[in-house]
């Protein structure tokens, strides 16, 4: 997270960026599918939501 000046000096952004590994569980990302992947903004900050299919444990 970093914040940068906009066109004026008293306005500024916050930009930031996140990776998530997934190649360090999975040899593909088209291998996951995914039921939702949701990612919103709002004031409490950025969300991301993923849901995936049912699956049979062990």
């Amino acid at each position: 997270m970093t914040t940068a000046p906009c066109g004026s000096a008293a306005n500024q952004q916050v930009q930031g960026s996140v990776v998530i590994p997934i190649f360090e569980i999975a040899d593909s990302a088209d291998e996951d599918s995914l039921d939702t992947l949701s990612i919103r903004g709002g004031t409490a900050g950025i969300s991301i939501t993923v849901t995936t299919p049912c699956v049979v444990a062990g």
